[in-house]
């Protein structure tokens, strides 16, 4: 599926986001 890649990057981005903001807090 093409898309499946960019949901895949997507969800990466949001958990690396929320990594960062739980280590900034």
């Amino acid at each position: 599926t093409p898309g499946f890649g960019i949901v895949v990057a997507l969800i990466a981005l949001v958990a690396a986001a929320l990594l960062a903001v739980r280590r900034n807090n």
